[in-house]
């Protein structure tokens, strides 16, 4: 499994040994699909618009198999000491869905990626809505848009390149087994 895949070459790489039938698997995070020629610090660094034109298309055509978080809350005191990390925990969501609406990637290929196929890497049942399963859901607002805004972060940390740049979604309720545990901006315990 290859994490963080944010380059031209990489992609080529997997595709091409996807071809080849290896057991190969890999994951993309928000950031690299949002955005390109960003200098914000993160490893691997944000890339060129090419890279992020090319992952776009690898996640189109079934190279790019999963989609993390890569959620990475330093402080601002670490960050400034040149920490590599985003908080993407409030973002990821958002971020991604303005990525696949603009690129008309459907939205069950992002249910594929972001739950159903990171449980069958791990050899898990869940990630589907059918009987047996953990009713582990989201309930969302996919045509929202709005300003991204670090302030409103509940994370341990606010640090993000992306204040005020237009995402897309909003989650409203996050059950887990059937419990509701986030509801708009509340966490239940």
């Amino acid at each position: 499994h290859i994490c963080h895949v944010s380059k031209i070459q990489s992609a080529d790489l997997i595709r091409s040994a996807k071809k080849k039938k290896l057991n190969i698997t890999c994951e993309v995070t928000p950031h690299h699909l949002f955005s390109y020629d960003n200098d914000y610090k993160v490893n691997p660094p944000i890339g060129s618009k090419q890279d992020n034109e090319a992952l776009i298309q690898a996640v189109k055509d079934g190279t790019i198999d999963i989609l993390a978080t890569d959620h990475a809350p330093h402080s601002k005191e670490d960050k400034l000491k040149g920490s590599p990390g985003i908080s993407n925990i409030e973002t990821a969501f958002c971020m991604y869905m303005k990525v696949f609406a603009d690129n008309n990637i459907p939205l069950k290929r992002f249910c594929e990626m972001s739950s159903y196929m990171p449980a069958r890497l791990i050899g898990l049942d869940i990630g589907l809505i059918q009987a047996g399963y953990d009713a582990d859901l989201i309930l969302a607002d996919i045509e929202n848009l709005h300003k991204i805004d670090s302030n409103a972060f509940i994370s341990k940390s606010g640090n993000t390149p992306f204040d005020n740049y237009t995402a897309r979604g909003r989650i409203l309720k996050t059950f887990i087994k059937g419990e509701l545990k986030y509801d708009i901006g509340q966490t239940i315990l």
